[in-house]
């Protein structure tokens, strides 16, 4: 794999850590996914694009990048808080796993899921297979849990190999626990998904907090 640059222009937050004393019952904060860029001489690659254009363009530009460089977006899944403004960069393609672009068609069908889920996908985003098709730069790789579609963007960095996991590793404290969300699709699918983050990532990012090495977390269960 290529050497990539990166950068967590969004440092992410959760309504609700049950790990901090918290209760799932209720909302103690706003909700901000983590969003990255991934780039070299030749592309850029926003993944989980996490806020509105204007800030996160003015982050990009100190990065001496900007909206307009941004080849390629990744949303790990479709929820709202993981493609924000998505369809406003102009030269972006947008992809999603093929799993997930399935389900978001069948809620559009079926009219089970909240609008704000579904809304600003079609005519955007394409639709592209973590096990089989590849981006330039990074890894696809499939991380079901949170939702059946997760996948996160694997890439080489000059401090190894990182992992822009989404939210089927959702914080530190949740991989440590080898634990899911409250709002998690399959919880045995999210503990296989750890597992295996941790053995091919130096670091991860996780869908709403900082960046961690899995050197320096032990995770439940796991020697």
């Amino acid at each position: 794999m290529k050497i990539m640059r990166w950068k967590a222009l969004t440092t992410g937050q959760l309504s609700r850590n049950i790990y901090w004393g918290e209760s799932n019952d209720r909302a103690y904060r706003s909700v901000l996914a983590t969003g990255t860029v991934i780039w070299d001489d030749e592309h850029v690659i926003l993944v989980d694009p996490a806020e509105p254009l204007e800030i996160t363009g003015e982050k990009l530009r100190a990065l001496d990048l900007s909206p307009e460089k941004v080849d390629i977006i990744v949303s790990t899944h479709f929820h709202g808080d993981h493609r924000v403004d998505a369809g406003r960069y102009p030269n972006a393609a947008c992809y999603m796993s093929r799993i997930m672009m399935e389900d978001f068609r069948a809620s559009i069908r079926d009219g089970n899921v909240p609008k704000q889920y579904t809304d600003g996908i079609a005519g955007v985003f394409q639709e592209i297979d973590p096990e089989t098709e590849t981006l330039p730069g990074v890894e696809l790789i499939s991380l079901p849990g949170h939702t059946r579609g997760d996948m996160g963007v694997l890439f080489q960095a000059e401090e190894g190999r990182i992992l822009a996991a989404g939210d089927t590793i959702i914080t530190v404290e949740f991989y440590a626990h080898c634990d899911g969300f409250w709002i998690n699709h399959d919880l045995e699918a999210t503990k296989r998904s750890i597992r295996k983050a941790s053995g091919i990532a130096d670091i991860i990012i996780p869908g709403h907090g900082a960046p961690f090495r899995t050197a320096d977390v032990k995770v439940d269960g796991m020697q």
